[in-house]
């Protein structure tokens, strides 16, 4: 990968594994989950206000990364809260660690692609044993919880597809128009769904300054990564988030470490490595951040 590429991806995990840090710098904030149409919203804006990213574009060239980006952003906002009525965020995290193992599998299947991706599955499915293994996840309470269940398998599914799909839908395209295709419809369709739930959207105080600039960060060079990678190698960040978000954590609060946890960081960091290593050798799509 180019250095621009290496750093961006940096950029981008330590800001999504850092995430939870916002809570210790603005207590005071609402949860950074309740603040996403904002976050949507105001990408788009600046996107739009940098000048005309939709200027020349075709239909077929848009409906791509529409649909690529209400299945990673506007399904999931809607999904992911119904699952967390019965599963705990750690159950959650854990959970998502699946969609690599599936990024796999349709890439290989769809694309009928070198065979030799197939391999990955393996390390793609260490990284979820490796997720459930390092976090305080119970699948269980997928049993319990049948309707949470059926949710969050919708959202995995929907990540999936979308995280799949995304690098098609938006390689061609200059990132401000990928910005703007992929997240405004997501925002229309939360919004939506909040008018008709009777849920409103919450008004932005200036003490959610920091979760909204934090957040429109992470979703840029997100949006920016799906473009250029592709969609096996962004798929690790399902694997490398919760590891950066646990090592800090244990830095941060030292609490005792048992051998369970150090298996399922070492098989995190070990499928994340065969996943980019392995998957960084498909080419790369030319993309500037500023064009």
């Amino acid at each position: 990968m180019k250095p621009q590429v290496i750093a961006t991806s940096c950029a981008y995990v330590a800001l999504a594994g850092s995430a939870w840090t916002l809570d210790l710098i603005s207590p005071a904030a609402r949860p950074a989950a309740d603040q996403q149409p904002l976050v949507l919203l105001l990408v788009v804006v600046l996107a739009l206000l940098a000048g005309s990213p939709l200027k020349h574009l075709t239909p077929p060239l848009a409906w791509r990364p529409i649909a690529s980006g209400l299945l990673l952003f506007g399904l999931p906002s809607l999904l992911l809260p119904v699952s967390a009525r019965g599963l705990p965020v750690f159950t959650r995290v854990a959970l998502l660690a699946l969609i690599p193992a599936m990024v796999v599998l349709l890439t290989t299947v769809r694309d009928r692609s070198d065979s030799d991706l197939l391999r990955l599955l393996g390390p793609a499915l260490a990284g979820l044993g490796g997720a459930l293994l390092l976090l305080p996840a119970d699948p269980l309470l997928l049993l319990e919880h049948p309707s949470a269940a059926v949710a969050m398998a919708a959202a995995i599914l929907s990540l999936a597809v979308g995280s799949y799909t995304a690098h098609a839908a938006s390689k061609a395209l200059p990132i401000r128009a990928a910005l703007v295709l992929t997240l405004a419809p997501s925002f229309a369709l939360i919004a939506l769904t909040s008018h008709l739930t009777h849920t409103p959207i919450f008004a932005p105080a200036l003490r959610d300054l920091p979760v909204l600039l934090w957040g429109a960060a992470e979703i840029s060079l997100l949006v920016y990564l799906l473009g250029i990678l592709p969609p096996i190698v962004v798929s690790a960040r399902y694997l490398l988030i919760p590891l950066l978000t646990s090592i800090e954590g244990l830095a941060l609060f030292r609490p005792s470490v048992s051998p369970r946890m150090l298996l399922g960081g070492a098989l995190l960091l070990v499928a994340s490595a065969a996943l980019i290593l392995r998957g960084s050798r498909q080419p790369e799509s030319p993309r500037s951040l500023l064009s």
